[in-house]
């Protein structure tokens, strides 16, 4: 037994490690699409928040061609009320940056879409997603989109009950405009001292103008 144990024990290493191998691969590629899945949807809430954070702080007016890539969140400064694709009513009060790195899906930038049925973080054009489907080859995703409906158990936002897309709970374009300062009526003692300062006014009125009569007759 020992001469055959010597003689076969290479092969049945060999094999036991092969067996390890492919066990440890299947695990990866099994797992791969849940962490891949998972990975996307921690993006999206950091996007999320931090695009809520901008609208809090410098109100989004609206975003240009519907359609913006979202490459912008790690800027400090910039000039002008337009940053990334964001038109901004209070650009002075940015106060980026608001994630360390810009998100993205094996390296493609998610995307700020408007769609039918709203305003979406999606992945951008070109991304692979878990369950095999890619944007922009095989389904698009554009302004006439009802992301919602793609979202679903059966659609190609979705893998397993991950969804692959976040809708923006706030509004964008709701401007905060400086609400108007209301006058308060005036009070009994107020219209007293308003009549009091008119009757003076109307009083001296007559003696002011008898003096400039008399200095002009005088004059001449």
């Amino acid at each position: 037994m020992k001469k055959n144990f010597k003689r076969y024990f290479p092969i049945i290493s060999v094999a036991i490690f092969v067996l390890v191998i492919g066990v440890f691969v299947f695990q990866f590629i099994y797992h791969k699409p849940y962490y891949v899945s998972g990975v996307i949807s921690e993006d999206l809430i950091s996007i999320y928040n931090a695009l809520k954070k901008i609208d809090t702080e410098c109100d989004i007016l609206n975003i240009a061609n519907n359609d913006v890539t979202i490459d912008f969140l790690t800027v400090e400064k910039f000039i002008g009320s337009q940053v990334g694709g964001l038109n901004l009513a209070h650009p002075e009060r940015w106060k980026g940056p608001y994630l360390k790195e810009d998100p993205t899906l094996f390296g493609i930038y998610y995307r700020l879409l408007k769609s039918k049925d709203g305003y979406f973080i999606v992945p951008g054009n070109g991304a692979k997603l878990p369950n095999g489907y890619k944007i922009g080859k095989d389904f698009n995703l554009n302004k006439n989109s009802f992301i919602s409906k793609i979202m679903d158990k059966e659609g190609q936002l979705n893998y397993k009950g991950y969804k692959f897309a976040k809708k923006l709970e706030f509004k964008i374009g709701d401007w905060k405009k400086r609400p108007k300062i209301s006058k308060a009526p005036l009070t009994e003692k107020q219209i007293e001292q308003v009549n009091s300062t008119l009757k003076e006014f109307n009083e001296a009125m007559p003696f002011t103008y008898n003096y400039e009569t008399s200095s002009n007759n005088f004059n001449a």
